[in-house]
């Protein structure tokens, strides 16, 4: 099965190893631009770079924010002020936040995913509707 997601963005925090990264190599693979999040430039530096190779036509960027700040969160929600599709690699209370400000667009555009990936305690309590959702 090929998904398309030509003309979607895709936002994955704490995105520069394990399973964010497999993840945003995966969301590029099936055409999303994706961006690619953590806390320093030397890691978005080092996955950028990673993805491109791998995939040279990957339409991808990279914002170095700390979301675990006020202040990295603020930076992150400016430089990145919508998306079609968020994956949640990040502490719950921080990924409820990212959430709360990207539903909004996702419900007005009547399209949209959320997707949690972590841990079953970093996750919330009814999984069957957090883990992964549509926003319509």
């Amino acid at each position: 099965m090929h998904l398309s997601l030509n003309g979607k963005r895709a936002l994955i925090s704490g995105s520069t190893a394990g399973q964010g990264l497999a993840t945003a190599i995966d969301l590029a693979t099936a055409g999303a631009e994706v961006v690619l999040n953590d806390r320093t430039q030397v890691l978005v530096d080092a996955a950028l770079k990673a993805v491109r190779e791998r995939l040279p036509k990957a339409r991808i960027i990279g914002v170095a924010a700390d979301l675990g700040t006020e202040q990295g969160v603020q930076a992150l929600l400016e430089q990145v002020p919508h998306t079609d599709i968020l994956v949640n690699n990040v502490e719950l209370g921080i990924a409820q936040r990212l959430e709360r400000h990207y539903a909004r667009g996702m419900a007005e555009r009547k399209w949209g995913q959320v997707i949690y990936l972590g841990s079953e305690s970093e996750r919330p309590q009814q999984p069957e509707a957090f883990t992964q959702h549509p926003v319509q």
